[in-house]
């Protein structure tokens, strides 16, 4: 059957934003929440999405982590996505399959896609040399969802 294109004019049926890292200044590493992409049904696509704000000090560095259902819903154990799994915008670290460090002011937002296909996503960061650190935040955005409306 082919796609019969643009449903709605309303583009919030079609996909739905998750706060993996909260918006806040990070001095230490943490695990960034879960990711479901078989929230409500499943979806087909998930981007990442980087958000830098204010950078005092210390060098930030990111992992993306896939893990499969551990039977009751729930992620299992993590493990490090690998390179082929991603898709990267220019301003990501295509070569060492994350986002690009933080290690100066930037506003630049970096962008990945995730093609693999683990339920379970989830951003983990590191942070050294920091005192006040740095403000950021990193969201995914679920796209195509195979039950409509999105929610």
């Amino acid at each position: 059957m082919p796609f019969p294109g643009v449903l709605s004019k309303n583009p919030l049926k079609f996909f739905f934003s998750i706060q993996s890292l909260l918006p806040k200044a990070y001095t230490a590493a943490s695990n960034g929440g879960n990711i479901d992409r078989y929230r409500n049904g499943g979806y087909a696509a998930l981007c990442l999405e980087l958000l830098p704000g204010l950078w005092t000090d210390g060098t930030h560095a990111f992992v993306i982590e896939e893990a499969d259902d551990n039977g009751s819903g729930a992620p299992g154990t993590y493990g490090t996505i690998a390179i082929t799994d991603l898709l990267y915008d220019a301003n990501a670290n295509a070569a060492g399959g994350t986002f690009t460090n933080i290690t100066a002011a930037t506003t630049t937002v970096q962008r990945i896609d995730y093609i693999g296909r683990k339920r379970w996503v989830r951003v983990r960061n590191t942070a050294s040399g920091t005192t006040t650190g740095a403000v950021y935040a990193v969201v995914g955005h679920l796209f195509a969802p195979t039950i409509y409306p999105a929610a």
